[in-house]
Formats: C-alpha cells, sequence, structure tokens
C-alpha cells in the first residue's frame, strides 16, 4: 500500500546515467553536510529521502547506501519498494528493499504497464496501463473507458481483469483475495469516484456498502493511512471549492465505507493545508489544519470527532508533515518550525517543511529543501545535519 502523498518517478523516464550523476551528487554534498555540524554519528539509521531523480537511502553520516532509482509505489516501512521497466514490449516489475537490494520478487509482465498499488507484506503488486485517471485522481484526472487490471507476485502474473471505467487500483484486502479499486466518473473526463471491490478469483467488480456520507466522492485525497489493527485504510481528503474536509475510512475484510466530517475551519484553502497521522498506540487520529492552526482528534472506533483544538496564535501558510513519537507526542513541522505538543515545545528548522519521521521517544528527522536534520525533541538541540540539494520529502527513517 502506498503511504501518505506519493512522489512517483516514471521508472521508464529514468536513465542509468542519470541516476548514477545524481547519487555522486548527494553522496559528495550529504558527507560535507554532515562534517560542518559536527563528527558523524555512528551509522545507526538509514534515511529514505527523494530527488528529482528518485528515491535514494543514506546512513545517518550522510553516506550513500543506495543511489537514486524510481520507486513506483513502496510499503510505509519501505521494506518493499516497486520499481517497474520497459521490457521488449512488456514490462519487468520488481519489488525489493532499497537499502539491501534483496530483491523479494520480479517479473515480466505483458503489454506496457505502471505500478499503483503494492500489498503490506510486499507479495502483490496491482498495475494499468498509462494514462486514466493515474496517481493524481481528479487533481489531473484523465480519461479511460475500460481498464487492464494486472495483478503480480512472485512467480508472475496472478490475476488480469478487463473492467468496464476508468479504475484505478487502491488497496489490498489483508487476504490478497480483493483489490479495492476507485471508479472514476464519467470515465471519459472524471468528477467524481466510488470505492468498488474487484474478486481477484471471478475478475467480478463489486459494490461496497457506504455506510455514512454517501458512495460518490469528490474530492482531493491528500495522503492515507492503514491501520491493520483494526483492518482500516484512511484516506484525508478536502474540496477546496465546497470548503470542505473530511476522513474517508474504507474497511478491508467487511467491505464498507464510511466518512468522518470535520468542521469548519477544516476544508478552507487548498486540501494541501491538511496532515494528518495515527498514534502507535492507535487509539488517536489527528487531523492538522494548518491556515488556522486547529487540530481535530478522532476517535479510530468511533470513527467520531473527540475535539478541535488550537494549537497556535494564528494560522499558518505552509504543507504540514504530521507524526507521532514512540510514546505518542505529536509532532507538527511547518513553516520553517517543528511545533510539539504534550509539553509544549517549538524548534525552528532550515526552511520549507520537506517531510517529518519520528523515531524513538524524542528523535525527529526534518525535511527542508537542502538536507535532512535530526533534532532531540527532549532538549530541542540539532543532533546532526546533512546536505542535500533539491531535497524533495524525507520519507521514511529505520534503523540499521
Amino acid at each position: 500500500m502506498a503511504t501518505g502523498r506519493r512522489e512517483l518517478v516514471s521508472g521508464a523516464n529514468a536513465t542509468r546515467r542519470a541516476l548514477l550523476r545524481a547519487a555522486g551528487a548527494v553522496a559528495g554534498a550529504s558527507v560535507l553536510g554532515a562534517c560542518a555540524d559536527r563528527p558523524p554519528a555512528p551509522a545507526a539509521y538509514l534515511i529514505f529521502l527523494t530527488t528529482k531523480d528518485g528515491v535514494s537511502v543514506l546512513d545517518q553520516a550522510g553516506q550513500v547506501v543506495s543511489g537514486p532509482t524510481a520507486v513506483a509505489v513502496a510499503t510505509p516501512d519501505w521494506r518493499h519498494a516497486v520499481t517497474v521497466r520497459p521490457e521488449g514490449t512488456g514490462t519487468r516489475v520488481t519489488v525489493e528493499d532499497l537499502a539491501t537490494r534483496r530483491v523479494r520478487s520480479t517479473c515480466t509482465l505483458r503489454d506496457r504497464l505502471e505500478a499503483r498499488v503494492v500489498s503490506a507484506d510486499g507479495d502483490l503488486v496491482a498495475s494499468v496501463p498509462p494514462g486514466g485517471a493515474g496517481i493524481y485522481g481528479l487533481h489531473q484526472p484523465g480519461g479511460r473507458e475500460r481498464t487492464t487490471l494486472v495483478v503480480s507476485g512472485a512467480g508472475g502474473e496472478r490475476s488480469r481483469v478487463e473492467l468496464p471505467g476508468n479504475i484505478e487500483p487502491y488497496a489490498f484486502s489483508p487476504a490478497g483475495d480483493v483489490l479495492f479499486v476507485l471508479d472514476f466518473t464519467p470515465p471519459d473526463r472524471p468528477r467524481r469516484f466510488a470505492v468498488r471491490a474487484v474478486d481477484l478469483g471471478t475478475g467480478r467488480l463489486d459494490s461496497v456498502a457506504a455506510r455514512a456520507g454517501g458512495e460518490q466522492i469528490r474530492a482531493h485525497r491528500v495522503g492515507d493511512i492503514h491501520d491493520a489493527r483494526r483492518s482500516l485504510l484512511f484516506s484525508l481528503c478536502a474540496w477546496p471549492d465546497d470548503t470542505t474536509a473530511f476522513v474517508h475510512c474504507l474497511h478491508l475484510t467487511e467491505r464498507w465505507t464510511r466518512r468522518i466530517d470535520l468542521p469548519a475551519p477544516f476544508g478552507r484553502e487548498r486540501p494541501g493545508v491538511h496532515g494528518f497521522a495515527l498514534s502507535p498506540a492507535g487509539d488517536r487520529l489527528c487531523v492538522f489544519h494548518s491556515a488556522s492552526a486547529r487540530l481535530a482528534e478522532i476517535d479510530p472506533d468511533r470513527l467520531a470527532v473527540r475535539r478541535v483544538t488550537a494549537l497556535a496564535g494564528t494560522g499558518l501558510a505552509g504543507k504540514p508533515n504530521v507524526a507521532f513519537t514512540g510514546s505518542g507526542r505529536l509532532v507538527i513541522n511547518v513553516d520553517g518550525r517543528v511545533l510539539a505538543a504534550d509539553p509544549s515545545r517549538e524548534i525552528p528548522t532550515p526552511g520549507q517543511a520537506r517531510g517529518l519521521v519520528a523515531r524513538g521517544e524524542s528523535d525527529v528527522w526534518i525535511g527542508h529543501p537542502n538536507g535532512v536534520v535530526r533534532y532531540d525533541l527532549a532538549t530541542g538541540r540539532r543532533i546532526v545535519g546533512l546536505s542535500v540539494p533539491d531535497l524533495y520529502i524525507v520519507k521514511h527513517v529505520r534503523p540499521v
């Protein structure tokens, strides 16, 4: 399953020469940046980040572990990243760990395809032909009257289904026997979408019960969070023309959806001023609206808003990154600052928010346009900084 708002780079457009050039540039710049701050700490973490050339993996001293790779989609823990490339008239689909380059599966499929969704265990990949609504959904809707849906895994193609309409893969069921999809309508010029279920054994396209909020959705998806314990997929959605924002819930085993509407001022301004995160204990789902500096806390069991509170006296302008530490402390990176709650702390950062990852009890990794900085939330101290020119976003940090 794909994480949050995804920055995807087409494998067909990346060249080997460009990747090698970028790997050298990131390596040299990162090491220089680390040395400028302090002697590099032991390489206990791996940092997954994107630049214009793809996803690179660095250690915490700034050394390149894996050079830029064009990744179509990845699991939230980045243990499984999917890459695609043309092979003859077909498409080579590979699932691997970018840090170790251990390949989980690789196969060549018929026709030109683009990978959209990977299962949480990396076993299954759902792909469709280029075009259609694509990864951008209603941001840049494209037309398609019919869709070829291909599911692959170890050993090659598992299922190939021809479906009427403009269909995009959304998520696999835990058992891998159902692929949930988004059905964009009208197919030639989409304005709305609905969640459907494809039975991968029979190829049948079924409806999904809408418990509240209606079946048809007109909104931009800001990001997704998979709650494996509850078998729920949460999607943060907003539609500025209607000044509405809500969390869309899909139950991946019981096949129903529900909509949790967020009160005003949520939904005002562009969708990108919203961000959300689920606490490690799974008891708090929090949505932040930077334009008003308001936080909505949702009960993930009752699927209802508990409360709305103010985190700052005035509104903020940027796109927020939201995360929780291991102890359940809420952290937000927006407008060149880190806002932490329980207890409250504010730390200035080098620039525009380009990703936020919380690790352990008090470590946070912050992306900015020219690199990555690690802070200790307990003291506000800057631990180390790495220079990465033209950084897009920090995707993930994990222990070695």
